[in-house]
């Protein structure tokens, strides 16, 4: 590859469109990218928006990782490409998606065997891992353009499509921080509340809807009170008391908590935003309340002496269900 290093190093000596034209052959997506001095990020770095686009003209459907790497500076540094360049990178995902890619990477992994002697069971388990890698990987790189509204939609189409890798799922979600609206917010609730879903899946959904409009406030203090499964329902009383703040433990300080047993970190996020208001006077209503947890993070949040519930029956309710002693929810609020 000597000629390619030597066409970058005379570069800036030579017509630009000439150099820029042979770079979008080498470079468009060909084993060479890999081969010389030069690599392929650092060669496309130091073009012009003009050349990112004739590279992106000669590559395939499927763009290779220094690729994807770059579209975003070519967006940012030429501002009339942006809706070509998120077609483009919806074309690649679009690709990557296909079986045709799995019968590729299938040949080029057969290649690479050649003729030695494989475990069969171990080829299909390296091939799966690559086949998940390249369409996280692809779904990870919509996350540059999420602004737009058709990235927005195909990444919802991979938050929502159970046939598809789990970890390009959780790359969907992760991408979506921040444009999460009531529609997609009611999906993700829905999937929360799924059993059937992977617990992965129904955690990041729960972690996704903090970006969820108030208007599904309702809903999701709904479910925070349905839900059966400490952990996921730990996490969705955080994202109520995110979303609602001090309306929710308004609600709160007159129903009760939802029914335990409770994890003691649970108990713990709601005690400290009790704490966090500084209002004696709710929090003394928590620890008035006829449901002994609500009233004991009500006592720990400072609503009441913990020593004059010290032969409190609610106190033994709260040990028997499994929850936190009162005492080290105390201790735990103070830290």
């Amino acid at each position: 590859m000597r000629a390619k290093d030597l066409l970058v190093d005379l570069g800036p000596l030579l017509a630009e469109a000439a150099v820029d034209e042979r770079l979008a052959r080498w470079y468009g997506g060909g084993p060479e990218r890999f081969q010389g001095r030069h690599g392929a990020a650092e060669v496309l770095a130091g073009r012009g928006p003009e050349a990112l686009a004739r590279v992106l003209d000669a590559s395939g459907d499927l763009l290779p990782p220094h690729l994807r790497q770059l579209l975003e500076r070519l967006a940012a540094a030429a501002p009339a490409l942006r809706e070509e360049v998120v077609e483009r990178v919806l074309r690649s995902e679009t690709a990557a998606q296909s079986p045709q890619l799995v019968e590729h990477l299938r040949q080029e992994l057969a290649r690479r065997v050649g003729t030695r002697e494989v475990d069969p069971i171990r080829v299909e388990a390296v091939l799966a891992q690559n086949v998940s890698r390249l369409r996280t990987e692809h779904v990870l790189g919509l996350g540059a353009f999420v602004d737009a509204p058709a990235v927005r939609d195909r990444l919802r189409e991979r938050v929502l499509d159970r046939s598809a890798v789990g970890d390009a799922r959780l790359a969907a979600l992760e991408a979506l921080a921040g444009h999460v609206d009531a529609e997609l917010g009611a999906e993700l609730l829905a999937i929360a509340l799924d059993a059937s879903e992977p617990r992965p899946i129904r955690e990041a959904a729960v972690a996704r809807l903090a970006d969820a409009p108030e208007a599904l406030l309702e809903p999701i203090e709904g479910a925070w009170r349905a839900m059966r499964e400490p952990a996921l329902r730990a996490l969705l009383g955080e994202v109520a008391l995110e979303l609602g703040g001090r309306a929710t433990l308004e609600r709160i300080a007159a129903a009760g908590l939802p029914p335990g047993p409770y994890l003691r970190e649970e108990l713990g996020r709601v005690a400290r935003r009790l704490a966090g208001l500084g209002d004696p006077d709710l929090a003394a209503r928590f620890a008035a309340h006829e449901d002994a947890a609500t009233a004991w993070v009500g006592v720990a949040a400072g609503g009441a002496d913990p020593a004059r519930f010290a032969d409190d029956p609610r106190r033994v309710e709260l040990v028997r269900d499994g929850s936190v002693l009162l005492g080290e929810l105390i201790a735990e609020l103070g830290e």
